[in-house]
């Protein structure tokens, strides 16, 4: 499973070249999947480590419930090879253990319990944008997953920025230093807004090499000396096993465990989090916005411009590490207009 990773050497001279990357498109990634693979994720996510018989555990990890189905962050899964083929892209060297996921945001076509809980799916990934941001790059790819058998049938679209530190200083030559127009919603949570429930989350020590197991096999995760050729003392949790215990969260508080209520997240990454450490998510009062409506942002593998208006529910929250205080993760999720509020 680390054999791509092992191919790469920590040991290059990073170099970029921003032309080249930017719009470049990506070979298709083929995903196939089953029950099993929902229930490794949700093991992966925390499911059932300390409640085996709750209603969320056993719909999320019991493939005989009457409720099972994919849990939202899954979503994630099936296009992660954009990620780890960056140590492949054209013009770009780089010490993989240097690269870190920066923010993401996943968007649900499809309810998830119309997700098929087997089948195959395919992404098409396209470099939407690089970016110069002194201290490193800034890649954002935005990837497609569609139904492999019905083509026209998108099920989920991901934008994942990834930072790559040490690699700056290219805006000199032409390149950009953000994106032209900024985000419709900011990650963070206005001022004024105030936190109204919460849950924790113990991670185990074995969190990652669990979480790993859903496909993202980067050793920054699990081999100690790698871990310290990145800066870190000890091998990370990974950034999206955080986002999937925070999702948990938004699911439990703002959604009364229904799954189906979850349109899309954005997340920022602020501070990596260590595995037996405990999260602690705290959801903020929701609001009721009208925005571009995110399920006509794209089409096939192209970033489009929405041209129609949609109503959400808007919930922010944030996660922090409850043995420190610091705060790893900063996010909203947009939710489906027409559910009871659970908040």
């Amino acid at each position: 499973m680390s054999k791509e990773w092992g191919k790469v050497s920590i040991d290059v001279k990073p170099s970029i070249d921003h032309k080249v990357l930017e719009n470049y498109k990506m070979e298709p990634f083929p995903y196939e999947y089953d029950e099993k693979d929902l229930i490794i994720y949700s093991l992966g996510i925390g499911f059932g480590q300390n409640d085996c018989t709750s209603k969320a555990t056993l719909q999320n990890t019991y493939d005989s419930h009457k409720d099972f189905g994919m849990f939202p962050s899954f979503a994630v899964i099936p296009p992660f090879k954009c990620i780890a083929n960056v140590v492949g892209l054209p013009k770009l060297k780089f010490n993989p253990m240097m690269l870190l996921h920066g923010e993401t945001e996943f968007i649900l076509h499809q309810p998830s319990s119309l997700v098929p809980v087997e089948g195959a799916m395919t992404t098409y990934g396209v470099v939407t944008g690089v970016y110069d941001k002194k201290s490193g790059a800034s890649i954002e790819i935005t990837a497609s997953t569609f139904d492999t058998a019905n083509p026209k049938k998108v099920y989920f679209t991901n934008i994942m920025t990834l930072f790559i530190r040490g690699l700056g200083g290219f805006a000199a030559n032409g390149g950009k230093t953000g994106p032209d127009t900024p985000p419709v919603l900011d990650v963070v949570a206005p001022n004024g807004l105030n936190p109204i429930k919460s849950v924790s989350y113990k991670t185990s020590l074995q969190q990652a090499l669990l979480y790993r197991l859903s496909g993202d096999t980067n050793p920054l995760h699990v081999d100690p000396a790698l871990a310290k050729t990145g800066g870190f003392n000890q091998p990370i949790l990974h950034g999206l096993g955080t986002l999937g215990f925070s999702v948990r969260g938004l699911v439990h508080l703002a959604c009364g465990d229904d799954r189906d209520q979850v349109v899309s997240v954005k997340c920022r990454f602020m501070k990596p989090v260590f595995p037996g450490q405990t999260l602690k998510i705290d959801v903020f009062e929701e609001k009721i916005v009208q925005i571009p409506d995110v399920l006509s942002k794209f089409e096939q593998n192209t970033a489009k411009v929405a041209t129609r208006m949609a109503t959400y529910r808007l919930v922010y929250f944030k996660t922090f590490v409850e043995e420190t205080g610091d705060q790893v993760l900063a996010a909203y999720a947009l939710l489906q207009h027409q559910k009871e509020a659970k908040l």
